[in-house]
């Protein structure tokens, strides 16, 4: 099959010819109905290349995790994350932020509704990355129930690690990358990698953000 442009190009192509056998009158018509449409056209592939380069060159940040989720006492939980632009143009962080999810069974599952309410709000905000660059960043809480914990580590309480980065691209994009891990309890690895990428739609999502979504709209 042809392509659009392909067919516009037969069009265009044939509108000429046909002007050729008609008069004048009409063959001005119709040739100026060709450049029109061979203007559209152009603009119309001028966009789509544009689109395309920023969609390929643009930042693309990820949060992630190093190592897993630990409990160094009590009922303490700390977990080391990572930002990084695995894009090929800088991008700047305006945002990150990460907390638990609690389900209260074993092998519990989100129900793919998304609340940010009253994650964590890491102190690293305006971060400049250039493409390749990731910083590092410890973070704990603590649930004040030593009971809740140890049901957490026994797999009797399903614990969800959750959260996002917001960033903008050097074309004035702003970005939502989000992250969603489940702990699963490993025996007699306390610092191995026991997060699980949670596949419920929406919760690792890189998207752009809907106006006045996130802190930097005012800047």
């Amino acid at each position: 099959m042809l392509s659009i442009s392909a067919a516009v190009w037969v069009v265009v192509v044939v509108l000429f010819w046909v002007g050729t056998t008609l008069d004048a009158h009409v063959a001005e018509a119709l040739g100026s109905v060709a450049v029109a449409i061979f203007t559209g056209v152009l603009v119309w592939i001028g966009r789509r290349a544009d689109k395309h380069f920023v969609v390929t060159e643009r930042a693309y940040f990820q949060m992630s995790h190093r190592g897993g989720v630990e409990f160094p006492q009590g009922e303490q939980v700390t977990i080391k994350m990572q930002i990084k632009n695995w894009g090929r143009t800088p991008g700047t962080v305006t945002d990150q932020r990460l907390g638990p999810m609690l389900v209260m069974e074993k092998n519990g599952k989100l129900d793919g509704s998304v609340d940010y309410t009253g994650l964590n709000k890491s102190a690293s905000p305006y971060t400049f990355l250039v493409p390749n660059a990731h910083y590092n960043w410890d973070i704990g809480f603590e649930f004040k129930d030593v009971g809740l914990v140890q049901a957490i580590k026994d797999g009797n309480v399903t614990l969800f690690m959750v959260g996002y980065v917001d960033y903008r691209d050097q074309f004035g994009g702003r970005w939502r990358a989000g992250y969603a891990r489940k702990y699963t309890p490993i025996a007699d690895q306390p610092a191995a990698n026991n997060l699980s990428y949670v596949t419920t739609k929406s919760f690792n999502d890189d998207r752009a953000r809907l106006p006045g979504e996130g802190v930097d709209w005012a800047d």
